[in-house]
């Protein structure tokens, strides 16, 4: 491959840069208000109908109803906010 010219730098994991997901994913994970309602968000996202790149959201409600949603980075990272969580 290296004589035609069409060699690729690819990088490892270890090399990119941390996406802004993966860092409120694990603050959602160690922080005891989440712990407490049982949250958690997936990092890996998908596009909805509307086209915005969405999560998934899980959490247990007060009284012990699992409910599931999908929410936006931006909405996250509010919610991580008004919450104390960063």
């Amino acid at each position: 491959m290296a004589d035609l010219g069409i060699e690729k730098d690819t990088k490892t994991a270890a090399e990119k840069p941390r996406r802004e997901i993966d860092d409120l994913v694990d603050a959602i994970a160690q922080s005891a208000f989440c712990q407490r309602k049982q949250l958690s968000v997936c990092p890996f996202g998908y596009r909805n109908l509307k086209g915005q790149v969405v999560h998934t959201v899980h959490w247990v409600t007060k009284d012990g109803e699992k409910k599931v949603c999908t929410k936006t980075v931006a909405w996250i990272r509010d919610y991580c906010k008004r919450n104390g969580v960063i």
